[in-house]
Parts: structure tokens; C-alpha cells; sequence
């Protein structure tokens, strides 16, 4: 989920207002010409969200939109099965930025044409890209409990802190995450995780806590078992007004980006409609309902948030400038050997 340079995130009410003015009726002729779009997609409150808050304008054209509710994975292996046919099943596709970029390393997305795309215009520049709309997105950050760790930790070095023995929650399925992050703090680079191992290891005699998953992390949490770890800023937004007592920090070493997008397949049944919907996923009122409602940051610079969400969910122009950059190609070649590792030394 390309970060060279950087825009202002927010602007002010006029723009929101002008995009009312003239990106609908571009919008509206762009659905005019299509009647069915299959959208492949996660399930849950994204897929509800879509619908709430994106979709609305579409369906009003008699648009009629299909959900494919897949996994990654699932989705990964569709797109290349039907990659030889002349057209697919598939529209629109959604894809963490990692995972999308290796779809387009496997040249199964359709070429954008920006041009057709209204609120393009308002993407910001650090998460632009030739093959696919930036939708929403947030960063790793130190997800802690105020009430056992006094003072906002700064260093993603505070998981090897002595006195948090016992107490550090690992999700089993972040692997690369927690590479990434122990190469930061050990010296190592975009394009060498390869120092985070022995930092790993080191982290392993301080008895951090492993849970399957991000609920049996949260009950951890809940219980007083997990006094800090490392997630998603819009994960920690959603933990707190579920009633977790959460505050969360932005590493001194720069966090991690995810960038949740969406394309289209470059077999796409209909390509009118896959450039309707994406520009309905930039639309600005759009952005700020996912982000009220799942606290992932808006994409595009005239969708503005209330000062304390974007205070709760938000970066900073310069914090946004020292995110951590992805070698999406060396992580895709060593994936598989650091899930080898991870299994058989480190969880071992």
C-alpha cells in the first residue's frame, strides 16, 4: 500500500463543496453507461461501509452492484485463474497495497486513466500510483495502556524493554511486521530485514504473549495480560470505542504505512463501471464516513476531519513524510522464507 512526496492532507470546506458541484454530474454520466459492476472485496464493515457510503450514488443510476466477499488470498488466485480468459467475473478489486502491487507485477489490473476520474485530482501525491486509487489508510504505531505504562512510549524499542517482560502482544500472523519494525530498530533497511532476526530472538527471552488473532489480542489486552504492541492506529481507534482503555504513539523510527486500494481487472466485464466506482471511493464525504466510522485516514486532500478524530486517527504532515518506505518486490521474495523462520525459530 510509494511514498516520494507529500500533500497537504486537508483543505478546506469549499473544496468539499465544489466536489459536489461538478464531480457527481462526471460521476453520474460515467454510471450512465453501465448497469452491473462486481466489486471483490473483504466482508464485514468494509463491505457495510461500501454500501452505506460509497454505492448510494451508483445504485441511484441503476447501477447494480455485486459482491464478490473473498480474502486476499482467494481474491489473488481468481484474478490470475481467469487472467487468459477475454473477460473475467471480476470489476473492481480491492487489495492491501502489498498485495496489489503484486497483482500488478502479474499484469492482471486494467490501465487507469486518471483523467476519467474526477476526484483523482485530490489524491494525495505520497500514495499515488499508476495502477490503482489509494482508499483509505493508517499506520503501525505502539498501541499501549495508559494505565500500566505512564508516558507515550517513542521507540518501537520499548518492546524490548526489560521492564515490559511478559507483558508484549504478538499477533502470530505479522510476521513481516514485526520483521520490518525489528530491522528499523536494529539497522537494517527497506530492502534488508535481515538484522531484525536476532532482535526477534533477543524480544523471544523477554516472553512476549502470541494470540491468533486481533480479537484474542484485544482480550488480552481487556485482561490486563498485553500492555503494549504494535498495530494499526485505526485498530486502536476502533478497540477504544469498542471500551478498551487504548492510547497509541508514532515510532521515532517512522511507521508503517498500509495502504487499503482498489483497480480493476484488466478483463473486467465492464470498464465504464469500474471507473465509476473508483471515483465514488475518492469522493470526500465517502472518506470521512469510513474514517468516522473504521478510523482509516482519508486518501484525498478535501475530505476534512474533526479536529479530535483526525487528532485520534491522523498523522501529521511531517509524520506522514517519515513514514517507513516498502521494497514491495523484496518482501514479496522472501516472504516465504521468513514464514519458514518465523514458524520454526521464533514461535518455536
Amino acid at each position: 500500500m510509494p511514498h516520494i512526496s507529500r500533500a497537504d492532507f486537508v483543505r478546506g470546506a469549499a473544496g468539499a463543496t465544489a466536489l459536489g458541484l461538478t464531480a457527481m454530474p462526471r460521476l453520474a454520466l460515467a454510471a450512465d453507461e453501465c448497469r452491473q459492476v462486481v466489486v471483490t472485496t473483504w466482508g464485514g464493515d468494509y463491505d457495510r461501509f461500501l454500501k452505506q457510503f460509497v454505492e448510494p450514488p451508483l445504485v441511484a443510476k441503476g447501477v447494480q452492484v455485486l459482491p464478490d466477499i473473498t480474502q486476499e488470498p482467494q481474491r489473488m488466485t481468481k484474478l490470475l485463474a481467469e487472467r487468459s480468459l477475454k473477460k473475467g467475473s471480476l470489476d473492481v478489486v480491492s487489495f492491501s497495497d502489498a498485495s496489489m502491487f503484486q497483482m500488478y507485477e502479474d499484469g492482471v489490473l486494467g490501465s487507469l486513466d486518471f483523467a476519467k476520474l474526477p476526484n483523482a485530482k485530490y489524491i494525495l501525491k505520497q500514495f499515488a500510483n499508476a495502477y490503482s486509487v489509494p482508499h483509505i489508510f493508517s499506520a503501525q504505531v505502539i498501541v499501549y495502556t495508559p494505565d500500566h505504562i505512564k508516558g507515550a512510549p517513542d521507540s518501537y524499542a520499548a518492546f524490548w524493554d526489560s521492564k515490559y517482560k511478559g507483558r508484549v502482544g504478538i499477533q502470530r500472523t505479522e510476521w513481516v511486521n514485526w520483521l520490518q519494525l525489528a530491522a528499523q530498530v536494529g539497522g537494517g533497511s527497506p530492502s534488508n530485514y535481515e538484522p531484525g532476526k536476532k532482535l526477534l530472538m533477543d524480544l523471544k527471552k523477554n516472553q512476549p504473549r502470541i494470540y491468533p488473532t486481533q480479537e484474542t489480542l484485544a482480550a488480552g489486552i481487556a485482561n490486563g495480560d498485553v500492555w503494549l504492541t504494535p498495530d494499526w492506529r485505526a485498530r486502536a481507534y476502533m478497540w477504544a470505542k469498542g471500551g478498551l482503555k487504548v492510547e497509541s504513539s508514532v515510532p521515532k523510527e517512522g511507521a508503517l504505512p498500509v495502504v487499503y486500494r482498489a483497480g480493476y481487472a484488466k478483463n473486467a466485464p465492464d470498464g465504464p463501471c469500474c471507473i465509476a466506482y473508483l471515483d465514488a471511493m475518492l469522493d470526500a464525504k465517502a472518506q470521512v464516513e469510513f474514517a468516522t466510522n473504521m478510523g482509516y485516514v482519508p486518501t484525498v486532500s478535501n475530505a476534512k476531519l474533526p479536529e479530535d478524530l483526525e487528532r485520534r486517527i491522523g498523522f501529521s504532515e511531517e509524520q506522514r513524510a517519515h513514514f517507513y518506505p516498502q521494497d514491495f518486490r523484496y518482501i514479496a521474495k522472501n516472504n516465504s522464507q521468513w514464514l519458514q523462520w518465523w514458524n520454526q525459530e521464533f514461535l518455536a
